[in-house]
């Protein structure tokens, strides 16, 4: 058994090795080692030269120590939504990873269960480890983990490891389930009652201790956090969250001594895990045949630019809105993407979230409960300016999905800007309504009393101004993407693959910053232009006036440049020719 085991890990190590080799041999293409090189110095200066000159500076100390169990409790939380969602969600027998070679050459091998799992878990090690070591240095400034870089490797690897573990038991497990005639919705009632049965309990005993944080418990971050800590940190919550405190408890841990004490409890829950997950092996290799070949079909759809094909079964869904009623052929486009996309991208959902938003903004101000308030407010503006900066390069439903397509998208009876703007607006919708109630949670909840000129009447007014200006800036952004998908189609990445590396982080680096050099070229014109009009304008009229002509004549600009920017993209789409232009 020895030598299979040994064959096994030196199959492991080629592989790694040989996907090694093809990565560096691929920098001989420019758009890779350009790539490359920029990843490479965005990682340098980002991470590996604060961490060799010591650069956590005073970050440590923002926490205090009494306020870690605070976020270890926080994190146990987290793994607990993990492991109901883990137990709830739907799916059949397990299936391990397996690659059709993979299958080909060790489901026929003399080699038991119990080796295919090992080979299984020794071949995540890598992945989890590489993961361990970038979270390391991605969160070598958060001010919640105190340790060195030693301890914060090992503490997320203890904490991605086990609950890979408790993936997989859980997976055998249901398996075993199903082999007894426990069907999926008898074992999701089951175990939906006993997470309703374990609520219900905790609700018995913390009802008469519950109470709604006071204005002495919200004055700060620590009396919030004691308070949090003192509801939860009692009863039988308390002792269902003990081991996910357990697994979570290295990763804070301020010293060397304190790992050490940690890391027992913690290597117990992970040696748990792993004789679970061997005692509870079940027949795991029809499922894993069957993942292999709907990867490799999936995958194979995804190189002839078929995105269904592979998946589950797309099923009817109520339209987003009456295509026949609309004027104008370019919502043809909003309507097919709109419909394609996830169920919650729906107005329905919108309109949901803003009575959400408005009605918790209406209860956090009767209430009095400004520190709440305080935390909500900047952080939506804050989440805001990040969705608006990389939000166009996620939501990618337009010519980036659609360009594989462009030969059946060029025999519409449609002009080339038609077909650019039908494209731009789904991710533009979904873009400008997320804003929006970003910018609506900001503008009700952000607390005026704390900044002497933001009064009510400016942070409306501003709200409104900054709401239509968003559509425009998106589509500048979107604009640009675009752009870069016919103009250098090479450097973007059609169709919905996804590279990985550090040359392709790279390619993202130099394509955002491309990006935001070209908002900001968009943007010179609309501000000097808007300036001008303010500067004359005052002479004769009031500041108030001024500034509404100035800002009608800002976003005039915005839509001739916009109006520009599509009638040239149509254009370029009219003599793109896809075969030409990615041909090696």
């Amino acid at each position: 058994m020895s030598h299979i085991v040994a064959g096994l890990v030196y199959l492991r190590w080629m592989s790694f090795r040989n996907a090694l080799i093809s990565r560096v041999q691929r920098l001989r293409q420019p758009k890779y080692l350009f790539g490359g090189i920029a990843g490479l110095a965005y990682l340098y200066f980002v991470f590996f030269r604060r961490v060799r000159g010591g650069g956590r500076g005073a970050v440590v100390d923002m926490v205090p120590a009494d306020q870690i169990p605070t976020a270890v409790t926080l994190a146990a939380l987290l793994l607990l939504i993990l492991v109901v969602l883990i137990w709830v969600w739907t799916r059949e027998r397990a299936a391990l990873a397996f690659s059709e070679a993979e299958i080909s050459f060790l489901f026929p091998a003399p080699i038991t269960r119990k080796t295919l799992i090992h080979y299984r878990l020794i071949d995540s090690q890598l992945r989890l480890i590489i993961t361990s070591l970038i979270l390391a240095l991605l969160s070598s400034g958060w001010n919640a983990l105190h340790g060195n870089a030693l301890i914060r490797i090992v503490g997320w690897w203890l904490v991605f490891t086990t609950m890979t573990l408790h993936i997989t038991g859980s997976a055998f497990t249901i398996t075993k389930w199903l082999d007894r005639g426990v069907t999926s919705p008898r074992r999701q009632m089951i175990v939906t009652g006993t997470v309703v049965l374990l609520v219900a309990i905790i609700a018995v005993w913390g009802w008469p201790r519950w109470h709604l944080p006071g204005s002495s418990e919200s004055v700060d971050f620590s009396a919030l956090s004691h308070y949090f800590t003192d509801m939860i940190d009692a009863g039988p919550i308390a002792i269902i969250l003990l081991p996910l405190k357990w697994i979570v408890r290295p990763l804070f841990a301020a010293d060397f001594a304190s790992f050490v004490l940690a890391l027992g409890p913690a290597l117990l829950v992970f040696a748990a895990h792993y004789v679970w997950v061997l005692r509870s092996e079940s027949s795991f290799e029809e499922a894993s045949i069957a993942r292999a070949q709907k990867l490799a079909a999936r995958v194979a759809a995804i190189r002839a630019g078929n995105l269904r094909l592979g998946k589950r079964e797309a099923k009817a869904r109520r339209p987003p809105f009456n295509i026949a009623s609309t004027a104008r052929v370019e919502f043809a486009f909003l309507w097919k993407n709109v419909l394609s996309s996830a169920e919650y991208l729906r107005p329905r959902t919108a309109l949901i979230a803003a009575a959400v938003i408005i009605f918790g903004a209406s209860w956090l101000k009767k209430s009095g409960n400004d520190f709440i308030g305080a935390i909500i407010g900047p952080l939506s503006l804050g989440i805001a300016v990040y969705a608006l900066i990389f939000g166009p390069m996620v939501a990618r439903q337009d010519l980036r999905s659609d360009l594989l397509n462009a030969d059946i998208l060029k025999t519409y009876p449609l002009r080339g800007w038609q077909i650019v703007l039908g494209e731009m607006l789904t991710p533009l919708t979904i873009l400008t309504v997320l804003l929006w109630l970003l910018l609506l949670s900001a503008a009700l909840m952000f607390p005026t009393g704390r900044i002497r000129w933001l009064t009510d009447d400016v942070r409306t007014w501003g709200a409104i101004c900054v709401a239509i200006f968003i559509p425009f800036l998106c589509s500048i952004q979107l604009l640009v993407l675009n752009a870069g998908a016919l103009f250098f189609p090479a450097w973007t990445q059609i169709g919905p693959t996804r590279g990985a590396g550090i040359d392709v982080m790279g390619q993202r680096l130099l394509f955002l910053a491309g990006l935001l050099l070209a908002i900001v070229g968009a943007m010179l014109p609309t501000v000097i232009v808007g300036g001008i009009f303010y500067f004359l304008a005052q002479f004769f009229l009031s500041k108030l006036i001024a500034f509404g002509i100035a800002f009608l004549a800002m976003i005039g600009v915005l839509i001739i440049e916009v109006g520009v920017g599509i009638e040239v993209l149509g254009r370029q789409f009219e003599r793109f020719d896809l075969s030409s232009e990615l041909r090696p």
